[in-house]
């Protein structure tokens, strides 16, 4: 086994854990805009409370329980960048396999998701939650 920092056991515990506190934090965040939009509240509104919600469950968790690291403001502001990071290549797949493969809006969207996770826990590990 190698003890690249990449490719070590602990990193791929951390993995795991990461994509699943995505997964709650997803379900969570759903679950939230749903609620709003019952309790009649604007869908644009709701789904802005939502992701809030979910980035700070997501930054909580991931300190916490994947990185091991204690909350502070400086790391809050490098979750946030990584965030729109991630989602700027997350957006860039898309488009890129759009361009190329104009009727694969689907898996555009699952490699999509993919690029997002894989980056935001890269962003995340070696800098965001140091």
């Amino acid at each position: 086994m190698s003890d690249n920092k990449l490719f070590n056991s602990q990193t791929k515990k951390q993995f795991i854990k990461y994509c699943f506190i995505g997964g709650f934090n997803t379900f969570i965040g759903l679950l939230f805009i749903f609620l709003l939009i019952w309790f009649g509240i604007s869908v644009y509104l709701a789904n802005l409370l939502g992701y809030i919600i979910g980035f700070l469950i997501s930054y909580i968790l991931n300190s916490r329980f994947t990185f091991f690291v204690q909350y502070s403001n400086v790391r809050l502001i490098k979750f946030f960048i990584g965030v729109i990071i991630s989602y700027l290549l997350n957006l860039i797949t898309i488009y890129l396999i759009l361009s190329f493969y104009p009727n694969m809006k689907y898996l555009s969207q699952i490699l999509g998701v993919i690029v997002y996770t894989l980056s935001g826990f890269l962003i995340n590990k070696f800098w965001a939650m140091k």
